[in-house]
């Protein structure tokens, strides 16, 4: 099997196959610490932009512009250039941090209880889905990597369809409010939750593959990836839900 069939573009085979390590090679309690390294950075972040909204709810959209512009911008250059992962990984969860923090302080502002129920979702899935994946009980063999891949595949180019029909002035009902928007949402999660599991088997072989050290910082990166995706979902979630209370 692969180790590089992932549906996360930091999670490629040819970043984790044909590369010699030096003197150090990947691990996964190395890679397990670093991962840690990128939460708290993220959480850490989002604590100050969080008080940053309270204590001017104007500010949001230029800390939201501000971390996700540079989010993506640091993602980009760690996806054709991993070996730079270990300079960009901690400077790209600040960044999301920054920019999570603040749509959770204002979204917390309206329906109160919300960023904390997020995170605590969020968290509960990692340690699930691990769990799945740890006991064999959800294994990634080449059929689920190919539904996984063409799900988060499909669910990109909706994204992209709807973001270019928004200028158009045209809205998706894919992401409304509605009932289609809601259950649009729950298979956005259930996607993002399954592709942690194909994150925990690339780094697994990765290590296997005696990978170089860096390596360890490239695929916290990439898992960090998919729990910002998760995160962001599961707030956009619990949103409407609030809403139809």
């Amino acid at each position: 099997m692969s180790i590089g069939s992932s549906s996360n573009p930091f999670m490629k085979e040819s970043y984790f196959e044909n590369i010699s390590a030096d003197n150090q090679s990947m691990t996964v309690e190395g890679t397990i610490s670093k991962t840690l390294i990128l939460i708290f950075s993220a959480i850490f972040a989002a604590s100050f932009s969080w008080k940053l909204v309270l204590d001017n709810p104007a500010s949001m959209n230029s800390l939201v512009t501000i971390g996700g512009i540079s989010g993506l911008c640091l993602a980009l250059i760690t996806a054709f250039r991993p070996n730079l992962s270990p300079y960009t990984a901690v400077p790209y969860s600040l960044a999301e941090g920054v920019a999570l923090g603040a749509i959770s302080a204002i979204l917390n502002r309206i329906y109160p209880g919300i960023a904390l129920n997020a995170v605590l979702i969020t968290f509960s899935v990692l340690l699930i889905m691990l769990a799945l994946f740890r006991t064999g009980v959800i294994q990634a063999t080449e059929r689920f990597r190919s539904v996984v891949i063409t799900a988060t595949v499909g669910i990109a180019f909706a994204s992209l369809l709807s973001f270019a029909l928004y200028f158009m002035g045209i809205g998706m009902h894919l992401y409304s409010t509605g009932t289609y928007g809601l259950l649009f949402c729950v298979f956005v999660c259930i996607i993002a939750a399954l592709n942690l599991i194909i994150d925990f088997d690339v780094i697994i072989r990765g290590a296997e593959s005696n990978s170089p050290k860096y390596m360890e910082w490239f695929a916290s990166f990439g898992l960090m990836v998919t729990l910002v995706w998760l995160y962001i979902e599961i707030l956009r979630l619990l949103s409407i839900l609030s809403r139809k209370k």
